[in-house]
């Protein structure tokens, strides 16, 4: 079966994965130019390695479609997919130099350039769309009578003193609204919208209602993130974009699983860990695994966040060998030049 992914971030991938694993032929599309953009490895390029075709990904077992909005080219898409899927496609398109835009009743989405040609066309017996969720309860790309729904569940939550920003409600940390006594968790709040998050909120909202002392809100730059898929991909904290931005000084250390004798001996050595560290305080700031069981390893670092961990705890740590985690290790080590095994 023909399958269509409309976009390529943490959901989106793991689902093209696992369908490209139950024999299905998948094209994973997203404006984007690269795979799980919404976890921080992307921005970091851990991933470059991997998803350097246009078309064609060598790490994993679908394709990936990269859009270039120059609007020289038009789009020309046809499969049997939702009028949404249409509309967004479309919405990439719309700021091109397009000449005509039409749908007609087979659901066929042309967007031609003067000169008429075709960039590509798309085969699909059906589609999923992942995008939307981005947008929060009120989505871009509903139908008339899924808005007029949506709109009405929402007014009943204006009739009490609760905010909604984007379509998802506004709370404080300890997840209250402004409504007092009302409180709201997981992906009906902002983001990211993680299952172990909204777990998390559960226990802490429920703990803050019954009076419980000596608690501390989210702190939303200590949830790990991962993907499922093959390499897995895991992440914690800020990107070295995001640190560089934010100015601070840092340094960066990187280790490849090639160097790691347990993962050459598992057959499975893609990949590399990079380690972000403000080198003010020595503070970990930032983890990004591409590579085998990294999605296992990232507790790792969640937990050497949480006890605010410099890197001397770190590099004083004997980690067992033969294992993967030898990678989290030396990977702190390169940040201050001292690793050993690559």
């Amino acid at each position: 079966m023909k399958v269509l992914v409309l976009g390529a971030g943490v959901i989106g991938t793991t689902s093209a994965y696992f369908l490209a694993k139950q024999g299905h032929d998948v094209t994973v599309i997203d404006r984007q130019d690269s795979v799980a953009m919404e976890t921080s490895h992307a921005n970091a390029g851990c991933l470059s390695y991997g998803f350097t075709s246009p078309l064609a990904s060598p790490g994993l077992p679908f394709n990936i479609l990269k859009w270039a909005l120059s609007g020289r080219s038009p789009l020309v898409v046809n499969p049997n997919m939702s009028i949404e899927t249409i509309k967004f496609m479309y919405r990439l398109y719309k700021n091109c130099n397009s000449k005509s835009y039409e749908v007609n009743k087979s659901r066929m989405l042309r967007i031609a350039n003067y000169s008429q040609k075709a960039l590509l066309e798309i085969e699909a017996d059906f589609d999923i769309n992942y995008v939307q969720r981005k947008q929060g309860s009120l989505q871009l790309f509903w139908d008339s009578k899924e808005i007029d729904k949506a709109k009405k569940d929402i007014s009943i939550l204006e009739k009490f003193n609760i905010k909604i920003d984007k379509g998802h409600i506004i709370t404080n940390e300890w997840l209250e609204t402004d409504e007092k006594g009302i409180f709201a968790i997981g992906d009906v709040t902002e983001g990211p919208w993680l299952a172990h998050k909204a777990s998390h909120e559960g226990v802490l909202c429920v703990e803050k209602i019954a009076g419980h002392k000596n608690l501390n809100p989210i702190d939303k730059s200590s949830i790990p993130g991962c993907t499922y898929c093959r390499p897995q991909v895991a992440s914690i904290g800020l990107t070295e974009k995001k640190a560089n931005l934010q100015k601070l000084n840092i340094k960066v250390g990187k280790f490849p699983f090639v160097g790691n004798g347990k993962a050459i001996a598992l057959g499975d050595s893609e990949g590399l860990i990079k380690t972000i560290f403000n080198d003010d305080n020595g503070e970990l700031i930032g983890a990004h695994m591409v590579g085998p069981e990294v999605t296992e390893l990232i507790q790792g670092f969640s937990i050497a966040k949480k006890l605010e961990t410099t890197e001397y705890e770190l590099m004083h740590t004997i980690f067992p060998h033969p294992t993967l985690s030898e990678a989290m290790h030396e990977s702190v080590l390169d940040a201050y030049d001292q690793a050993i095994h690559y």
